[in-house]
């Protein structure tokens, strides 16, 4: 309470019932009246104050009392004061006088104080109307506590200048009127009064009022205006009182544009209140807000508190609300997150050790500062028939959560949309439910994220993923499952799939695919064999891994070897591949796999350019071999084939284009002969010009020299391989480089001679 009493005073006037006090000599400082009270100065006047300026040191104040009797007698049953022992009968006729006027009395306090004494109040209704309206402006503070019924509001206005004032421990019923025009207090106590109410016009002229207490009265509601003028105001005690309402525009002004209220702590603890708005607390620096040991339910509204670092801009700010039961739903979610966001950093620091809930019923007793979880509010608008719905915020809603849980349901409620960006938790567990919703075009399935179809009768997981493309949570425990959907698993938003107590068939395909989703609790969900064996997902897969272990063991040897057999057969293809080639024509094998120039249109299968010194070889050798072999191929040679008459050039020429191979017989004999080299170019550009390989190099005897040739011809012997007669396999690699025939005419007994003489020379494979 405001009774403090500040002993920067240089007088004090003390009402002792109990004996008259005379002046002992030993006092000088004092000035005695010939009342149960003395004027004490505590403080000498100021070593500038000159005596001229009405004041001195001998400085007395004299009330006469001329017909000295029992004042008791005029004491009522209204005061609860002790006998009194006044000297004077009645003071209501009695004239106060003053020797002088006290011009100067400097800093002092003028204290009446009635505790522990008999002073009947008659005495302050009638001294201090007359006190102070002569003296009373000199005192900047005035303490009138400890008596039983209000002070006369006979005063003359514009007569105080007091500064601080305290009528504490009185029974006031209303503020008194003298105390209207203060314009000067800046310091009000009226604590353990009867003030039942208070007007907004108790304080339209104390505008300098910095600290005002109200607390200890019957006070049970503020009016809204109240505060109004009183804009210093930075201390406000309300605390034990009724008030049951705070109002909203108690602390909020909505009409004055430079409006700067000071207000820094407002005492509300043991009052009555059920419901708080905080809204209008954004506008003022408050340094200490305490709720204390109201015993309602408060319902505390939080909203606009998202920026309190930037509007409680002062160090050391307090809000307590300890032992203030709550109301725990969503209107508290901001409030909850501001706590856990910004209470560290925050100069605003709340104090909710102490505070708890009471509603809704599974929230009872919890503490404010335990809760960790989002609250939700109840909330019936569009909620479907035989459900329960509830927000996240009943202003904005953002999530609802429809709880359709045990409602003897047959199929999927009709949903009302709530906003096409809220997102739905639907519970429909312990129903009877068998089957998806029919209307698969409803955009409102879309809208659900959380799915609760556990101890249901679903048969069937068919359309789930079009119907609900956006779950991020489906439990399906405790219904008639058999198979898995593997479109499931193309759910991107799945977080969370409850499987569990479904009787799935056991089937390595399925439970692959449900072991795919991470979501799952996998060691949880089993699966019913032929044998109605139960079997957990995990334990049936591995059976199912368990034939492959072998394969998956062997197939990686089984690999490596034959890509070592491919790589060998590679390695020797290229290495031996005319042999392989000619191995594969001459017995006929895969030759429809083998692509070659079908030149149909030509008559010869190879034109033979050759010396005519070396015919012999050539007769005898090498047409035998071609003719008579298996495949056998019709050749051209100028000795047999050319028409007598037609010119040289011209043969070879026709011979050459004629002709799907040239066989060019490479010997010293051939290098000399001019005709010999025109066959070779003729033949060379026909190839150049088809861009096939037509000319083959087959050596008789020993490679010549090719040193004396040209540069072109040298070129194309370097970059050619020739086939040697001596070397193991000619008629096989020649054969290879022969253009593909179906001509497999047996070999002619006539000419059985001719083509030995080449098998001799020829290794077999």
């Amino acid at each position: 309470m405001f009774g403090t009493y500040f002993l920067t005073t240089l007088f004090s006037i003390w009402m002792c019932a109990k004996t008259l006090q005379l002046p002992p000599p030993s006092y000088p400082d004092e000035t005695y009246l010939g009342l149960p009270f003395r004027i004490r100065r505590a403080l000498p006047p100021p070593p500038s104050f000159r005596p001229g300026r009405s004041v001195n040191s001998d400085c007395s104040i004299h009330i006469s009392c001329e017909e000295p009797g029992n004042a008791c007698a005029l004491l009522d049953d209204k005061c609860s004061c002790s006998v009194s022992l006044f000297t004077c009968e009645d003071w209501s006729n009695k004239t106060f006088t003053f020797k002088r006027p006290m011009s100067y009395l400097g800093r002092s306090d003028l204290i009446i104080n009635g505790e522990n004494s008999g002073i009947a109040f008659e005495f302050i209704d009638w001294f201090v109307p007359n006190f102070l309206r002569h003296s009373a402006s000199k005192f900047p503070r005035l303490d009138i506590s400890h008596f039983c019924e209000s002070i006369a509001d006979s005063i003359e206005k514009h007569s105080l200048s007091l500064e601080k004032l305290d009528l504490s421990f009185n029974k006031f019923t209303r503020v008194p009127k003298f105390s209207h025009d203060l314009d000067s207090l800046f310091k009000y106590d009226l604590s353990n009064n009867n003030i039942a109410n208070v007007l907004n016009t108790d304080f339209n002229n104390t505008s300098k009022l910095e600290q005002l207490n109200l607390s200890n009265n019957n006070l049970s509601s503020v009016a809204e205006d109240l505060l109004f003028h009183l804009n210093r105001l930075e201390e406000l005690d309300l605390s034990h009182n009724q008030i049951s309402v705070l109002p909203v525009g108690l602390l909020k002004d909505s009409r004055l544009k430079s409006f700067n209220m000071k207000l820094e702590e407002l005492y509300l603890q043991s009052n009555n209140i059920r419901e708080i708005n905080l809204a209008g607390l954004l506008e003022y620096k408050i340094e200490y807000l305490t709720f204390l040991e109201n015993t309602n339910e408060v319902d505390l509204s939080f909203k606009n508190f998202r920026n309190l670092n930037a509007v409680f801009s002062r160090d050391f700010s307090r809000f307590d609300l300890s032992y203030n039961p709550l109301v725990c739903d969503c209107r508290l979610n901001d409030f909850i997150q501001y706590l856990r966001s910004n209470q560290n950093a925050s100069h605003f620091a709340f104090h909710t050790e102490n505070i708890f809930c009471t509603k809704p019923t599974d929230m009872y007793g919890v503490f404010l500062q335990t809760i960790n979880q989002h609250l939700i509010c109840d909330y019936q608008e569009n909620c479907p028939e035989y459900c329960y719905c509830y927000v996240d915020d009943v202003d904005h809603i953002f999530y609802v959560w429809i709880d359709c849980i045990n409602s003897g349901l047959t199929h999927f409620p009709k949903i009302n949309s709530y906003g096409s960006s809220v997102s739905i938790n639907l519970s429909l567990a312990h129903n009877h439910i068998s089957s998806l919703p029919l209307n698969k075009n409803d955009p409102i399935w879309s809208q659900i994220t959380v799915l609760d179809l556990s101890y249901n009768q679903l048969k069937s997981l068919t359309n789930v993923i079009s119907i609900f493309p956006n779950l991020t949570e489906l439990n399906l425990r405790n219904n008639s499952l058999t198979g898995f959907d593997d479109k499931i698993t193309s759910l991107s938003h799945l977080e969370k799939l409850r499987l569990e107590d479904n009787p799935w068939k056991c089937d390595c395909e399925m439970v692959k695919s449900a072991l795919k989703l991470a979501r799952i609790e996998q060691n949880l969900i089993f699966c019913q064999k032929d044998s109605n064996e139960l079997q957990s997902f995990v334990e049936f897969y591995k059976n199912c891994n368990s034939s492959f272990n072998v394969l998956w063991i062997v197939l990686p040897i089984i690999i490596c070897i034959c890509v070592i057999i491919i790589s060998v057969i590679a390695v020797l293809f290229i290495k031996y591949k005319a042999e392989i080639l000619y191995y594969m024509f001459s017995r006929g094998i895969c030759l429809r796999f083998v692509s070659e120039e079908m030149d149909f249109d030509k008559v010869y299968d190879a034109f033979v350019s050759y010396s005519g010194e070396d015919e012999d070889w050539i007769v005898d050798f090498l047409v035998p071999g071609l003719e008579m072999g298996i495949p056998s191929y019709k050749l051209c040679l100028h000795s047999r084939d050319w028409r007598a008459g037609e010119f040289i050039t011209d043969q070879i020429v026709k011979s050459v284009e004629s002709s799907r191979r040239t066989i060019i017989v490479l010997t010293d004999n051939y290098l000399k002969s001019n005709w010999s080299r025109l066959e070779f170019d003729v033949a060379y550009q026909q190839a150049l010009k088809d861009q096939v390989r037509r000319v083959i190099a087959v050596v008789p005897d020993e490679v010549p020299d090719l040193s004396k040739i040209d540069k072109e011809f040298k070129s194309f012997i370097t970059l050619t391989t020739y086939v040697e007669a001596k070397k193991p396999y000619f008629w096989r690699k020649l054969r290879a480089s022969m253009p593909r025939t179906n001509n497999t005419r047996k070999a002619s007994n006539t000419r059985k001679s001719v083509y030995l003489k080449p098998s001799v020379n020829e290794n077999t494979v």
